[in-house]
């Protein structure tokens, strides 16, 4: 303690008295908390399925941007702590710097994803790059490229193979819609010609599947996984195949 002209100076460091009054209110300050914002959440976590399911469509939007290769097997390893949500499931989480975990409270979670090979006889299904180049190839050509929803749809293709480093789920899905819109209205156009085109009804048929799939995924209330791309790539891929057999 120290003084001067106008009486003591108290620094609130070195002096014991004041110090203690201030951890008081400090305690006093987190019990008033406490009282009108009741108890902390207990730390939820993530849950396992959610944790392997965001895995396995990350995988699968990464296969999706290659060409010509699939991933057959992928395995994550990484150290977790384990956390009782209360309901008979667990969920993990993960330690960070910012919120270190004690050695003996993690454990080590390995996931291994491996990809179901087709059936006997049945070739691998393309990745969704294939399918949009095939698709940006078949309508760039002959009678489709002198319709507008021919242009249109190699314009979508075009901008979603420059981007496909950046794909994600809902990117995917846009580009998808606009392609099936397109494919659609371009069915549509076709069958008011004379004579309809030879292969037009199973075009039609074709987009009219896609676009019923595309509007349910758009309506999902869940996060997407990597099912939801396998389909998505499947439908677009059938439209084309069923293009290609369109007499125009």
């Amino acid at each position: 303690m120290t003084s001067d002209a106008f009486g003591p100076i108290l620094h609130p460091v070195l002096d014991p008295v004041v110090s203690q009054r201030l951890t008081d209110l400090e305690v006093e300050n987190a019990t008033l908390r406490l009282r009108v914002l009741g108890p902390p959440p207990p730390p939820a976590g993530i849950a396992v399925q959610q944790l392997v399911e965001a895995i396995a469509l990350s995988a699968a939007l990464g296969e999706a941007t290659l060409a010509d290769r699939v991933v057959g097997t992928l395995t994550v390893s990484t150290q977790i702590q384990i956390v009782d949500v209360g309901d008979g499931s667990v969920s993990v989480q993960f330690p960070s710097p910012a919120t270190p975990m004690p050695g003996a409270a993690l454990s080590t979670m390995t996931i291994a994803l491996d990809r179901v090979p087709p059936g006997a006889g049945q070739p691998d299904p393309p990745t969704l790059y294939r399918v949009l180049s095939d698709k940006q190839t078949l309508y760039a050509g002959g009678a489709w490229w002198a319709t507008d929803q021919g242009k249109a749809i190699v314009g979508s293709c075009t901008a979603a193979l420059a981007e496909a480093v950046g794909w994600t789920f809902p990117s995917v899905l846009s580009t998808a819609d606009a392609i099936t819109t397109a494919e659609a209205s371009l069915a549509a156009a076709l069958g008011t010609r004379a004579p309809v085109p030879a292969g037009l009804p199973g075009y039609a048929s074709a987009a009219a599947a896609s676009r019923q799939l595309i509007d349910g995924l758009k309506a999902k209330t869940t996060p997407p996984v990597a099912g939801d791309l396998a389909a998505l790539s499947s439908a677009l891929h059938l439209v084309t195949v069923a293009a290609a057999g369109v007499a125009l």
